[in-house]
């Protein structure tokens, strides 16, 4: 089993909405974090107060150089060190941030939650094993970079209000834990080149296979 390990890893903490879908919809944030042990996250927070209420999201994202993974075999998954809190469950998403090295809190809203990257998974305080599907496979076997982002499941549904009172839903992650993705590489197959019976004669040139 061969692992490629986190590039750069940040979460944003959005702006704050009117209701649970206004902050989902938030276009950006404030970058929090970018290591360390973090017990936020990815969280929900809803406090009613005065003057309208605070609602607010927060979204882990990964970046992963995968210039070197050309072909898997079998499960491709994401591996990640909880922390502390592990409240819900959660999806991990396409992500479109473009500054993969410098964090940036206009990323927030750079997630594609209609193109899911893995099932809906139980997180826990311990390391966390994410199965990745097809669509995130063929991402890593194509692409130079990987981005991923790890959102909660009300953050992804936006459907309805997560909690019927004030509190948070919270998961953690532990940023300076060891974030990899596992996979088997493809066997490659050398090129060659298959000669019938007879003579050949190059005049000039090279070949290149």
């Amino acid at each position: 089993m061969a692992t490629q390990a986190l590039n750069v890893g940040f979460f944003i903490q959005g702006d704050v909405g009117s209701s649970a879908q206004n902050a989902h919809a938030q276009a950006s944030g404030t970058v929090v974090s970018t290591g360390g042990a973090q017990p936020n996250a990815m969280q929900y927070f809803q406090s009613s107060g005065r003057g309208g209420g605070t609602y607010r999201y927060t979204r882990t994202f990964l970046n992963f150089d995968t210039s070197g993974i050309t072909g898997t075999t079998g499960a491709v998954t994401l591996s990640i060190p909880g922390d502390t809190n592990a409240d819900t469950k959660i999806y991990a998403v396409k992500s479109t941030h473009t500054t993969p090295t410098h964090a940036s809190g206009d990323d927030f809203n750079n997630v594609d939650v209609n193109t899911l990257y893995s099932s809906l998974t139980t997180w826990t305080t311990n390391v966390n094993t994410i199965t990745l599907n097809a669509t995130a496979i063929a991402q890593i076997e194509n692409e130079d970079d990987f981005d991923v982002a790890l959102l909660l499941l009300d953050d992804v549904n936006n459907t309805a209000e997560p909690l019927e009172e004030d509190g948070d839903l919270a998961c953690g992650v532990n940023f300076s834990g060891a974030i990899t993705i596992n996979y088997t590489a493809a066997a490659v197959t050398p090129p060659y080149v298959f000669f019938n019976s007879g003579k050949y004669k190059i005049i000039s040139g090279k070949i290149k296979i």
